[in-house]
């Protein structure tokens, strides 16, 4: 059974990608982790239904 330089390099290659691929998971995993530390000052979205119902509420008392 001989190897050739080639299936060294492929074997090769393949470590690489698959470290590779494991780091890409780990850094989207730690991004995703940092982004739900870091909550929106932006304030939360009320439809126009909820609007309306909100005045007429105040409306009423």
């Amino acid at each position: 059974m001989c190897t050739t330089n080639d299936q060294i390099a492929a074997s090769g290659s393949l470590l690489m990608n698959r470290k590779k691929k494991i780091n890409s998971i780990l850094k989207k995993r730690a991004k995703k982790a940092n982004a739900k530390l870091h909550v929106s000052a932006k304030p939360r979205y009320i439809s126009k239904d909820e609007r309306a119902r909100q005045e007429q509420q105040e409306a009423e008392q």
